[in-house]
């Protein structure tokens, strides 16, 4: 067999060989190698310490490796390389190591036993490097001096593999960042088909998902998040693709797909991420353009006549240009049954999602990436079941409405003139360039571009009656975000990053109801005129300048972290209130004429016209003297911060604590208000918190066990509550909770205990209080100290488990899997108040899969089930005009899918 040796630049083959100098690997030296491609980092480690490793350019194809800085031996410094990257090592004799997957790895002895094997005889710890350019493994040549059965010994128990993730914007390996980070790689999407937002709450600890009344998604993580379905609000938990934000909630729905990992970060990122990160960041890794050909397809048939079909292809376009294309389409009936009208469903997925990369490396010094997304979303919103009618007005022959509750998730009602309906689309472009200024030293920029159209009307009342539909919900979003870096990430002693960030964010928003059916419209509070809806726009414009610093040095064991960001955000809003535009009559224009008129109770302190045409703006000034549109402001800074201390004494051990301060950043509200003081803001809210971990890995690395304790100051909280309107009477409205506290505790842990079996488990506790919320109004509409109650959303506990055993089938190279995952959440609240009919109970929920592996993975055909014990569980119990209505859980699912992989 012939070989080339890049690393030595010689030819020779894998018997009778020259040997390189000899290298002892009881040797530590400093190694700098920067995270990069893995086969660039092989060469540069057999530059550096004159040894050479075999292995298959097929395998290592376009693998990255974390990279080595610090002192290493040989070994170590190739463990070191190899860690996440799929691959292991193995020893072809006492002088030769080869590169190969953890499947091919073999119990080979390492140096030192060979040196016992052979008597006593004294043997260098050397290695050889080089490319082996045809297909096959490096293990099919024999060596010599080795027999046959020497080289097939058993294989041994597997170990863990390493995941290398970017908290830092910088590839690292997720045990070497003193961070709690929740990374899911695609091979477990795929595994557990984790496939939707609520999916992957499900699989993150301490992350919580709630459908909206509006179909706007929202993360709490750690018990900090932001329940507002406003278009244009941002998050707590800030959400990314390779780095680019996707600014708002609605923006989100549609990337989980052709994904190489998903990274959770824990805790207030506004370092490196900046605002709106206080509860955390979820980072989407798309997968990346390869260096070879490759292609897969995936077609899933589901319960509900769900068919889902994605697929990509990926491969290089010209010497230096590389590409990849991904898309998935989905389309179904809906899961969702009328109480009032059998037969009639809803809830059908109808959605085409498609990514372009390109990586284009137009010289060894610059790369640049190209992301371009789209997706368009016409899956029906989720209906809601009616809890309770609780009358915004008194009325003298109210409209029964009856409430419709079973503990079936399929059972809900809606309107059948103005059902469910969605038609929302967007188109992001993502460009990063990296420069080498120097051999350690990379100027990174990226830009991205976000145009979203949201056309839809969603459900949300549980009722056959027009209590409060939603009929237009409509907007967009427009987004500009760009970044400046410098950083010099390969130096052993201090690592450093330093850059800016602007971004330009506009939301627009129109908004109408009907309730023809409730109290609003028979109610004589109006003098006897009716409202049989309402409408409203809201503008708002958001502007955020940033600049950051952040370094980390080691010394010895210890790393020391320090960051800090300086954020300037500027905001401006304008809210127009017309009335019920989009149908007649419009009582709310009719009524105000009637306040300002002359006899009215507002006619002498009114300067306006005492009439208007239709579609005026309908909100008083603060001294009810006009109408106008609301116009606000609202600019403030913030100075974000980190600090910490790793310890790290040895390879499989590290101890962290760190001490961070994050802001979120203020809103204005999007309702129908009447007067100014409806149109109040919430101001910054921010969190700082004090974290302490270890991460662990233990049995030859065939156990982790990862444990953190944290305790968060939250002050100036922003939530949902109620206002008083002087005309509407109760109303939605933003409002800061001047104190909370959160105290909690992590566990998660993962284990390979023999070969082909995997288990993991989790425990999350969580103490969310509120300190000081003395005198807001709940969403039961009841002022009062709430102080102590829980924070909403938030369950004090939360547990998982999962299980996936892989073993060899007695023909060919086949192998099956058969796995599942189950979860755990204890109950939590909706509102501040904590009343009876607000209330989230526990649930667990249950999957499995089961399916065979062929051909090395190339074909794959797994069943799999979500709640498989059809567990019935609610999403969300919000309550707005006339009642209280709840969101449930999706019902058992199951299906099958098979994928091809070329």
């Amino acid at each position: 067999m012939r070989i080339t040796v890049t690393a030595a630049a010689i030819s020779m083959t894998i018997v009778g060989v020259s040997i390189a100098d000899v290298v002892h690997a009881s040797i530590k030296q400093p190694t700098n190698i920067p995270a990069q491609l893995l086969a660039p980092a092989l060469e540069d480690l057999a530059k550096d310490r004159n040894f050479q490793i075999v292995y298959v350019s097929e395998e290592i194809g376009d693998r990255r490796t974390g990279g080595a800085v610090g002192e290493y031996t040989p070994e170590e410094a190739l463990k070191q390389l190899l860690r996440g990257t799929g691959l292991t090592y193995k020893y072809l004799d006492e002088k030769t190591v080869t590169i190969v997957p953890p499947t091919s790895a073999s119990a080979a002895p390492t140096p030192r036993q060979s040196r016992a094997d052979k008597g006593g005889q004294k043997a260098t710890d050397t290695f050889r490097v080089a490319q082996q350019t045809q297909a096959g493994p490096a293990t099919d040549a024999p060596v010599a001096g080795r027999t046959e059965a020497q080289q097939q010994s058993a294989r041994p128990p597997e170990t863990l593999e390493e995941i290398i993730v970017t908290a830092n914007k910088r590839e690292e390996s997720i045990n070497k960042v003193g961070l709690t980070i929740k990374a899911l790689s695609g091979a477990q999407l795929e595994q557990q088909h984790v496939a939707s937002l609520e999916d992957l709450a499900g699989a993150v600890p301490g992350l919580t998902f709630t459908q909206t009344d509006s179909n706007t998604p929202v993360y709490t993580l750690r018990g900090i998040g932001f329940y507002d379905t406003t278009l244009g609000a941002y998050p707590s938990v800030s959400v990314y693709l390779d780095q680019a934000p996707l600014s708002f909630p609605m923006l989100t729905t549609q990337t989980l797909f052709d994904i190489e990992r998903i990274e959770v970060l824990k805790g207030p990122q506004g370092t490196l991420f900046g605002n709106n990160a206080t509860g955390g960041a979820i980072n989407y890794i798309a997968a990346k353009p390869t260096q070879e050909l490759k292609a897969g397809v995936s077609l899933d048939y589901a319960r509900f006549d769900t068919f889902t079909t994605d697929g990509y292809i990926s491969g290089p376009l010209t010497g230096h240009l590389l590409g990849r294309f991904a898309f998935k389409v989905e389309s179904g009936d809906g899961w969702q049954q009328s109480v009032s009208r059998p037969g009639d469903t809803n809830g059908s997925p109808e959605t085409f999602a498609a990514r372009l990369l390109f990586d284009w490396r137009p010289t060894e010094a610059l790369r640049i990436q190209t992301n371009i997304n789209g997706w368009l979303d016409r899956t029906q919103p989720p209906a809601a079941q009616f809890v309770r009618f609780v009358p915004s007005f008194p009325t003298p022959n109210p409209l029964p409405l009856v409430p419709n509750t079973v503990n079936d998730p399929r059972a809900a009602d809606w309107t059948p003139e103005t059902r469910p309906e969605a038609n929302n689309r967007l188109l992001q472009a993502a460009v990063r360039g990296d420069y080498n200024v120097t051999s350690s030293i990379v100027l990174t920029s990226q830009t991205s571009l976000v145009d979203y159209r949201q056309r839809q009307r969603p459900e949300g009342d549980g009722n056959v009656a027009r209590r409060v539909d939603v009929i237009q919900n409509d907007g967009y979003i427009r987004s500009l975000n760009t970044e400046l870096r410098l950083a010099d990430n390969s130096d052993p002693v201090f690592r450093w990053t330093v850059g800016g960030n602007y971004s330009h964010d506009v939301s627009d928003e129109r908004d109408a109801t009907d309730q023809q059916d409730g109290t609003p419209n028979y109610t004589d509070v109006f003098a006897g005129i009716p409202f049989a809806g309402d409408s409203f726009s809201n503008r708002q414009v958001m502007k955020n300048y940033a600049g950051f610093a952040d370094g980390s040095s080691t010394l010895g064991q210890f790393t020391l972290k320090a960051g800090v960001r300086y954020t300037q955000a500027d905001r401006n809003t304008v809210n127009c209130q017309p009335g019920y535009t989009l149908g007649e009559p419009n009582g709310i224009h009719d009524f105000f004429e009637l306040l300002v008129s002359p006899l009215g109770p507002l006619g002498p302190i009114f300067a306006g016209p005492r009439t208007f045409p239709n579609g005026t703006c309908l909100i008083f000034n603060k001294t009810y003297s006009e109408l106008h549109e609301f116009q606000g402001e609202l600019d403030q800074n913030n100075v974000s911060w980190r600090t910490g201390l790793d310890w790290n004494p040895t390879d499989t051990f590290l101890g962290y604590f760190n001490v961070a301060k994050g802001y979120k950043a203020g809103s204005f509200p999007a309702l129908s208000g009447s007067t100014d003081v409806a149109y109040t803001p919430v101001t910054q809210e921010s969190v700082l918190t004090y974290e302490g971990g270890i991460k662990t890995q233990l049995l030859d690395r065939r156990l982790s066990l990862n444990l953190a304790g944290f305790y968060s100051d939250y002050r100036d909280k922003q939530i949902k509550s109620k206002l008083v309107d002087p005309i509407f009477g109760p109303l939605n409205a933003l409002v800061n909770i001047p104190k909370s506290t959160i105290k909690g505790v992590e566990l998660e842990t993962a284990g390979h205990p023999v070969t082909g079996l995997t288990l993991g488990g989790n425990v999350t506790y969580l103490d969310a209080k509120l300190v000081d919320a003395n005198g807001i109004v709940s969403l039961g509409n009841v002022a009062g100290n709430w102080n102590g109650n829980p924070i909403p959303y938030t369950s004090k506990w939360n547990a998982g488990a999962n299980v996936n055993y892989t073993f060899p089938l007695p023909w060919g190279d086949a192998e099956a899997f058969v796995g599942g995952e189950a979860t755990y959440r204890s109950g939590t609240t909706s509102s501040i108040g904590n009343e009876p009919d607000l209330q989230l109970p526990g649930y667990t929920l249950i999957d499995a899969q089961a399916g065979v592996n062929l051909a090395q993975g190339r074909y794959r055909v797994m069943l799999w089930g979500k709640n498989i014990a059809n567990k019935f569980y609610l999403t969300n119990v919000p309550q707005y005009s006339d009642g209280i209505q709840r969101f449930m859980g999706m019902p058992a699912t199951y299906g099958i899918t098979v994928s091809v992989k070329y």
